[in-house]
C-alpha cells in the first residue's frame, strides 16, 4: 500500500510561497519558470527510467510518458517566450 505525502516537501513548499507572494506578470511569468523546470527535471528522470531502468512496468510506462512530457515541456516554454 502506498501511503500519500500529508503535503509538499521543503522545495515545493518553498516555490509555493515565493508565488504567492506575486502577482500580475511578475507571477505568470515565475510560475511558468517553475513549470519548465518541473518539466525539464519530470522528462530528465523518465529518460533515464526510459533507458535504465531495471523494474519492466516502471521502464514501459517512462517509455510511453515521456514524449507526453517532451511535448507539453515544448509547448510551455513557446509560453514562456510569449511571455518575455
Amino acid at each position: 500500500m502506498t501511503v500519500l505525502p500529508a503535503g509538499l516537501d521543503a522545495e515545493h513548499q518553498a516555490k509555493s510561497d515565493s508565488l504567492s507572494k506575486l502577482s500580475g506578470s511578475a507571477f505568470d511569468k515565475a510560475y511558468v519558470a517553475a513549470m519548465v523546470e518541473g518539466h525539464q527535471k519530470t522528462l530528465a528522470l523518465m529518460q533515464s527510467e526510459a533507458s535504465g531502468g531495471k523494474d519492466a512496468d516502471l521502464k514501459a510506462f517512462a517509455t510511453k510518458t515521456a514524449p507526453v512530457v517532451q511535448h507539453h515541456l515544448e509547448e510551455i516554454q513557446k509560453i514562456q517566450t510569449n511571455l518575455k
